[in-house]
């Protein structure tokens, strides 16, 4: 058979894979809904949607990314046929599933050129089981369009015409989906560098201000200093989240789920130094960004377990690497297999034995919501909820509050006072002081666990006064005869 056969199928396989691993929780579950979504996931794709009814970001609610996750789920909503927001919403998980997919069959191409089939198939299994991965491409996180970016960078570079403004170009808007992108650069401008100097870098640096200029100016001008407060203020002034602690952090990065990956790209890490030219310049390249995306991970105010998705691209790319030992050694070959085959086969178990989590809370929340008119004002601290509801965005007055923990910690920051933790954030009055007038107002208020952690004691007084509980819903006593209660 033709190496085109085998490439073909082992492409098929690395694909099949992944996507199986990612779409496992949704074929399994009773509701496509009772898999948990993330209170990121609501405010990214919520944007998205504002965006498409011509409500802007920055100017018209505040939000504190990059734009190009909105204009990109943006796109996805207003060309992808549906019935409902919900509709689109689950699609467009589904959709980040299946790029998640093709994204490791592209660490497999770029492993099998740089080193052959092994070192390819060993790379894509790594990454397409690598436990945080799975997880966020089967969600609406950043990373993973960061990693498909980086593959698409990479497989364009591998090309003869080796197209430097194109790939300056896709890190630039790699940028503009999540800032932490930047761990790239110099991966691709020492590569620039060695293989056509100055030259190639002018190129490639030409390109990522293209890039910048496209994909983040015209948001930046909509209104500049609403953009400054949200992106770059917040982001610099927001007090320690998460794991905070730097070694939990460590303890998350080295994880015994990540027990195989890291063994892979530390063998990678020593092997580098001794390939040839360009190998060799790959090498000190995802070396480079592997450097810098643990500073990133390690040195950030806000530490999440999905974050590791950085670090899994770079590593996966040095891992094969390592599979030139497994290949080229002349003696004792059979045992070596043997081990790297073990080492794989945990991760492999690891991915189809995950994806368990269900939350009927979060279902029986959805459908409660459901029931609610859809002229009712419903105000809810998890934007997800009314997105899976079909409720989004529901008709409110004043300001549009889209994710209630960018607004708190702004307010509550307003008046220069800096803070130790979210919680003290929140227990300030000046954080209730935009959202607790939008929760007054509303004729139907959802709390759930963020909205009881984030409003402090007073406003919760406050809210009681004016509202009468229902299972987990508020309703308004002014306006309860207009709103049926199931």
């Amino acid at each position: 058979m033709s190496k085109r056969f085998h490439f073909y199928v082992i492409s098929s396989l690395v694909f099949l894979l992944a996507l199986s691993v990612r779409l496992k929780p949704f074929i399994y579950a009773d509701h496509f809904f009772l898999i948990p979504v993330d209170f990121d996931e609501g405010v990214y794709y919520g944007a998205s949607v504002l965006l498409t009814k011509g409500i802007l970001p920055y100017r018209d609610f505040d939000f504190g990314h990059p734009p190009g996750i909105v204009w990109l789920f943006g796109l996805w909503h207003w060309i992808v046929p549906q019935s409902s927001v919900a509709h689109s919403f689950a699609l467009a998980k589904v959709a980040m599933a299946i790029l998640g997919s093709f994204t490791s069959v592209g660490v497999f191409i770029l492993g099998k050129r740089w080193h052959g089939p092994v070192a390819g198939i060993i790379g894509a299994v790594l990454y397409a089981t690598y436990p945080e991965v799975v997880a966020s491409d089967r969600s609406l996180f950043l990373e993973p369009l960061i990693n498909a970016a980086v593959v698409l960078a990479f497989l364009l570079y591998d090309t003869q015409k080796r197209p430097w403004i194109a790939i300056g170009l896709l890190l630039g808007w790699a940028i503009s989906v999540k800032v932490t992108a930047v761990v790239w650069i110099p991966a691709f401008a020492w590569i620039a560098w060695q293989s056509g100097r100055y030259f190639n870098i002018a190129r490639f640096a030409s390109g990522g201000c293209l890039g910048i200029l496209f994909f983040f100016v015209p948001w930046i001008l909509i209104d500049p200093a609403k953009f400054w407060e949200g992106v770059i203020q917040f982001q610099m002034g927001r007090p320690p989240d998460g794991d905070v602690a730097l070694m939990s952090r460590l303890s998350s990065i080295l994880r015994d789920q990540h027990f195989a990956l890291n063994i892979f790209s530390a063998i990678g890490l020593l092997v580098w130094p001794w390939s040839d030219g360009k190998r060799r310049t790959l090498g000190a390249a995802a070396s480079l960004a592997l450097v810098f995306a643990s500073i990133v991970l390690l040195s950030s105010k806000g530490y999440w377990s999905q974050y590791n998705t950085l670090l899994a691209m770079p590593q996966a790319l040095l891992a094969t690497f390592s599979a030139t030992i497994f290949v080229s050694a002349s003696y004792r070959r059979w045992i070596l297999a043997a081990v790297g085959i073990f080492l794989i086969a945990f991760p492999i178990r690891s991915a189809f034995k995950g994806g368990r989590a269900r939350s009927v809370e979060q279902l029986k929340l959805v459908q409660s919501i459901e029931e609610i008119p859809h002229n009712a004002c419903v105000f809810s601290f998890e934007p997800g909820w009314l997105i899976m509801s079909n409720h989004f965005p529901s008709p409110c007055s004043g300001r549009l509050v889209l994710d209630t923990y960018l607004v708190m910690l702004m307010d509550a920051r307003e008046a220069g006072q800096r803070f130790d933790s979210t919680a003290a954030a929140f227990a300030t009055d000046e954080s209730q002081k935009r959202v607790l007038p939008s929760l007054l107002s509303a004729d139907v208020v959802v709390l759930g666990p963020r909205g009881q952690a984030q409003v402090n004691g007073s406003a919760k007084a406050r809210i009681l006064e004016d509202f009468q509980p229902r299972d987990e819903l508020l309703f308004n006593k002014r306006h309860i005869g207009n709103i049926p209660i199931k």
